[in-house]
């Protein structure tokens, strides 16, 4: 990395990657314990991307897969958080 012109750029995707993880731990609520997945799962694509050269012929599908995966993750909490309101309305 020594010699990288764009080495500013790094040092802040991981800063955000910091705070997005302190978010996440620090969270009181399920709100904020989402938006700090959130802001992981977006500072975590684009380190993977970084980190990737671009010709390589499998840097788009390593970093999609880790968008996808937390994508399907997020949603099933999602389901799961509308499942117990719906059943805390009828009860």
């Amino acid at each position: 990395m020594f010699g990288d012109l764009n080495i500013v750029r790094f040092i802040m995707l991981v800063l955000m990657f910091v705070i997005s993880i302190t978010f996440l731990i620090i969270s009181p609520n399920i709100i904020s314990i989402l938006l700090g997945w959130d802001g992981l799962v977006l500072v975590s694509y684009l380190l993977v991307m970084w980190n990737v050269v671009p010709p390589h012929p499998g840097y788009r599908p390593a970093a999609s897969s880790v968008h996808y995966t937390t994508s399907c993750k997020h949603s099933l909490v999602l389901l799961r958080m509308a499942e117990i309101i719906a059943r805390n309305m009828l009860s």
